[in-house]
């Protein structure tokens, strides 16, 4: 396990300045550039979703159904390039070979770093979506408790 740790967070250094090590400062940025583009997401279907409920739309559990069967089918087809590149297509695969590691153990990094890939996708479109969903929809309690689990759970059918 330790060694398909190591391997992903190869993989992200090398696809991602998330984790980058070399400057502090530059991982801030990042990281700040994405919680900026959460925020203006948030904001953006915030004002899509009051101007759909300024029109009459009412938000159901029907609705809610739809969108997640809309995302869902939006990720699969997104998925299925992102699978096909970074386990087939990729030119990693011949350094990593060169490495003493096990066929396996590259798969399952393969996979871990198309399953946080598709996690950091399906979190930056549905965590404002769902907000601002919950919000115009008066939602419950249990429907912001469940967050956590679509967001968790959304990226792992496609794959």
């Amino acid at each position: 396990m330790h060694t398909i740790i190591k391997l992903l967070r190869l993989q992200i250094d090398n696809k991602t300045d998330i984790l980058k090590t070399k400057s502090v400062k530059k991982m801030l940025i990042s990281i700040l550039k994405r919680v900026l583009l959460l925020v203006v997401l948030i904001l953006g279907i915030g004002y899509l979703t009051m101007g759909l409920v300024g029109l009459g739309f009412d938000i159901t559990v029907e609705f809610l159904a739809i969108v997640l069967l809309a995302l869902q089918i939006i990720s699969l087809i997104f998925g299925i390039g992102s699978v096909i590149t970074n386990l087939y297509l990729s030119k990693d695969n011949e350094m990593l070979m060169g490495l003493p590691i096990t066929p396996n153990q590259l798969f399952m990094s393969k996979i871990l770093m198309i399953y946080f890939h598709e996690l950091s996708i399906t979190s930056t479109i549905a965590i404002p979506l769902f907000l601002s969903l919950g919000i115009f929809g008066n939602m419950g309690l249990s429907f912001y408790l469940c967050i956590p689990i679509y967001i968790i759970v959304l990226p792992l059918l496609p794959i």
